[in-house]
């Protein structure tokens, strides 16, 4: 309905601007880019109750007179039970796009979408900005173009995905029932792995995700990200290293979820440069629990639901430091140099020459600052000489010999 609404809203506008559009089917050009992915992993669902009995004593909740928070809690329960009780129907991301798209592609669409935004919105670009947008347009193409070819080989076949519709034993239906009404009565939840799992997910992809976007148009470095997987005890989840060094940085995870009452899970952060483990951190999780008390006849809590992000923050700060510290920006540092001898005379600390990998002018001939020949921005290496006759810095790798550049050695021939 949204997109449907956000096209109906401009259609009429773009076809007046634009005459010979009249007669095509403008659909896909009137949304965002944004959009496209939504379409792409789009599931549509529809509600199926599993068990009829466990939603009638809900709603004899609702009906019975109590406190207003009571009152709301069956609300939200009912709320709850629903969105559980929801199959998938389509899935098109599963049932059509996966085929022709690797899952990396969702990822770089997102990146070219914020890419989009960003020169669309008139934002501030410099060319290694440029060079990272256009890399980021190019591995799209390079999708859509294989995408392409797949389907042209499949020309109109179509294929249907069956859905599969799990059938739950009585059993079952009765322990969910009763889980139901343990945590109502001892007012407690007693989450399922997956459940355990969304908690540390949301907090830790959402940190990776930070330090992505603030590193990302830095060209000397490379980062590498993987979410967190349910499937995987232990994970390189991020991974920095440097073209300019042999630095590397690594934040790994070792995963362990207890479902089960009154369980504790963890999420065992560790940092580590170059193989040496620098900081630790512990996400924790531990679950609800309780037990049926006979002389009352209802359940009471034996444990509450606590979550622990304690020295999180710290160590978040601490990966931020330990980046500046081992990945300096060494563009930065030059800039720096670079308006001091500007300023008050003596050497540039950069060569009169662009580099030979990035084109940038980057390449460093002060030792302070790095090693004489790289190329801060990306780390290339050149040959890096000094006229004896004009005291130009050159490229021996391409232009003049040992001790001339090559204008002065073209003077010294004609003569």
């Amino acid at each position: 309905m949204y997109l449907q609404e956000k096209y109906f809203k401009r259609r009429n506008d773009y076809k007046i601007a634009a005459e010979s559009f009249k007669n095509v089917n403008d659909s896909l050009l009137s949304i965002d880019t944004d959009d496209l992915l939504e379409i792409m992993t789009y599931k549509a669902k529809k509600l199926r109750i599993k068990d009829i009995s466990k939603l009638e004593v809900m709603l004899e909740g609702v009906k019975e007179h109590g406190e207003a928070v009571k009152l709301v809690q069956n609300y939200k329960a009912i709320i709850s039970e629903m969105k559980n009780n929801m199959d998938i129907k389509v899935d098109l991301w599963e049932e059509i796009f996966k085929e022709y798209f690797p899952e990396s592609f969702i990822e770089e669409w997102r990146r070219f979408c914020k890419n989009r935004n960003h020169v669309a919105h008139n934002k501030l670009l410099d060319l290694s900005a440029f060079n990272k947008i256009n890399e980021n347009i190019s591995n799209v193409e390079k999708y859509l173009d294989g995408a392409k070819k797949e389907v042209d080989k499949e020309l109109s076949e179509e294929e249907e995905t069956e859905v599969l519709e799990y059938v739950e034993e009585e059993e079952y239906k009765k322990e969910l029932h009763e889980l139901y009404i343990m945590e109502q009565e001892a007012g407690v939840s007693i989450l399922d792995a997956n459940m355990i799992f969304d908690k540390f997910e949301e907090v830790i992809n959402l940190f990776i995700e930070n330090i992505d976007d603030t590193y990302y148009f830095r060209n000397d470095i490379e980062i590498e990200k993987n979410k967190m997987s349910i499937e995987e005890s232990e994970q390189d989840l991020l991974i920095i290293s440097s073209k300019i060094n042999d630095d590397i940085l690594e934040v790994k995870s070792k995963l362990y979820i207890e479902e089960a009452q009154q369980g504790e899970s963890e999420v065992l952060l560790k940092l580590v440069i170059n193989e040496k483990v620098m900081e630790e951190c512990s996400l924790k999780y531990r679950n609800g629990g309780a037990e049926f008390q006979k002389e009352l006849g209802y359940y009471l809590p034996t444990s509450y639901n606590e979550f622990s992000q304690k020295g999180f923050d710290e160590f978040v700060e601490q990966i931020n430091e330990f980046i500046e510290d081992y990945f300096p920006d060494l563009k930065d540092k030059m800039e720096s140099e670079m308006y001091t001898t500007a300023k008050n005379g003596g050497n540039s600390p950069v060569a009169d020459f662009p580099c030979e990998e990035c084109g940038e002018e980057y390449v460093c001939t002060n030792d302070d600052i790095w090693e004489i020949g790289t190329c801060v921005n990306c780390g290339a290496k050149h040959e890096v000489s000094t006229c004896e006759r004009c005291e130009v810095t050159y490229n021996r790798n391409i232009y003049g010999e040992e001790f001339l550049c090559e204008n002065c050695m073209e003077h010294y021939l004609e003569e």
